[in-house]
């Protein structure tokens, strides 16, 4: 009889403590860096603190961009003395530039946006200057990107201390369209991006057990002890 009344306490132990966990999910505070270019050619490499792993389990990442950007899109009549030149038929001349956040040395985890010159279809003057043919401007443009593990991506990269994650920031100007021989398509500009990035994790918490739980669990082992007891007036 007491060895039945044993496994039955030890069964309600258990199950109290089982039925007392629970799990919450939480976001580390945002970190954030930004960086001037002075021309929309270039890169360059923050670092930010890892995951903290003390404060549970890593399971999501979001990185963003914010920036405000100038493009322009030019061309050139070469060499001086060639004429006015048509461009931008059948395909009109644009400029693109394209800002990527990346995180080194985990693939796939990264945010990337764009902007672009309205095309252009029309004459370069032959005047030996740069000319601008397009001119676009954002002011406070936003993307972002959300990775989690339970989509399969692997996190394990970021979880470290201070500085351990690096994130090169990118900014490459790139241009496009029909234009002859005498003529030389450029794009300039500038930017001013801030990355931000943030950890979402879960942690694990024990909760109070219910009072039910103690009295049932109080009620079997005084069972026990009487069980005993008439055993041994026995």
């Amino acid at each position: 009889m007491v060895s039945i009344l044993k496994a039955v306490a030890v069964s309600s132990l258990t199950t109290m403590v089982f039925a007392g966990t629970a799990s919450a999910m939480s976001f580390t505070p945002f970190q954030e860096a930004s960086v001037v270019f002075d021309s929309l050619d270039g890169d360059e490499t923050i670092d930010f603190d890892g995951f903290d792993s003390s404060l549970g389990e890593l399971i999501g990442f979001e990185i963003s961009l914010e920036f405000d950007a100038t493009l322009n899109n030019t061309a050139l009549v070469f060499p001086i003395g060639s004429g006015d030149q048509a461009v931008g038929s059948p395909t009109p001349l644009t400029a693109t530039a394209t800002l990527t956040a990346a995180v080194a040395g985990a693939l796939g985890l990264s945010v990337s946006d764009s902007l672009s010159t309205p095309g252009f279809v029309g004459d370069v003057p032959d005047n030996g200057a740069v000319n601008i043919v397009g001119t676009d401007s954002v002011v406070g443009q936003t993307d972002s990107e959300t990775y989690s593990t339970a989509d399969g991506d692997d996190l394990s990269s970021l979880i470290g201390g201070t500085n351990a994650v690096s994130i090169l920031l990118s900014s490459v100007g790139s241009q496009g369209g029909s234009v002859p021989s005498d003529v030389t398509t450029g794009n300039n500009g500038n930017s001013d991006v801030t990355v931000r990035i943030r950890y979402e994790f879960e942690t694990v918490a024990q909760s109070t057990p219910e009072p039910g739980m103690i009295l049932g669990l109080a009620t079997v082992a005084g069972a026990g002890l009487i069980s005993r007891r008439r055993k041994n007036s026995h």
